[in-house]
């Protein structure tokens, strides 16, 4: 049995692998090109010291990198915090301080913004940056899209509670709540409407 949310996204991929799976603007992606972002960024989550449960924010607008952040951070087993790209920094760092997040993906705009905030944010480890510009910051800044260009490891296994039964939701954190309109609208196009 599959209880994690990117569970669907590997499924999709497995009956559709060339079908378009996620269109934002011009930028359209199959669901064999969509896993590979996916597990790209997983696989540097894991490499920047993401382990199961921790919490993970996304500070993004609707966009591609968003949906790839959701699917990433699960695929990771992470938990993914949704960050209303219309708040303020002090709001973000509330969020941030109040769940102990220890990564942030966001871009270089919204980073300048919580740069006076971040050294209030004990927990916070390391920043995933999409798109490129300065992140002047005190914390580890790594690319979101060199995360998503990684192979995926060789020893990269699965986890279900078929593989595993002493697997339980009651062991562990929900993994993900999807709360925000924008990310579950690019989500259902994604993972159920794969027909």
């Amino acid at each position: 049995m599959d209880f994690l949310i990117w569970h669907l996204l590997r499924d999709s991929t497995r009956r559709f692998p060339e079908k378009e799976a996620l269109v934002h603007g011009e930028e359209r992606l199959s669901y064999k090109e969509v896993l590979g972002r996916v597990n790209g960024l997983a696989a540097g989550l894991r490499a920047a010291g993401l382990n199961r449960g921790d919490r993970m924010g996304i500070y993004l607008d609707a966009s591609v990198p968003q949906a790839i952040s959701i699917f990433g951070i699960s695929r990771a087993e992470g938990v993914y915090v949704p960050i209303n790209a219309l708040l303020h920094s002090e709001q973000v760092m509330h969020i941030a301080r109040d769940c102990e997040m220890k990564g942030l993906i966001t871009t270089p705009a919204k980073l300048a913004s919580l740069s006076e905030m971040l050294p209030q944010i004990p927990s916070l480890q390391f920043l995933i940056v999409v798109g490129r510009g300065e992140a002047a910051t005190h914390l580890p800044a790594h690319h979101y899209d060199d995360f998503c260009a990684r192979p995926k490891p060789i020893d990269w296994h699965e986890t279900s509670i078929e593989k595993d039964p002493s697997l339980v939701a009651e062991s562990f954190p929900p993994i993900l709540e999807l709360r925000t309109a924008s990310a579950f609208s690019l989500f259902c196009r994604l993972a159920l409407m794969p027909g």
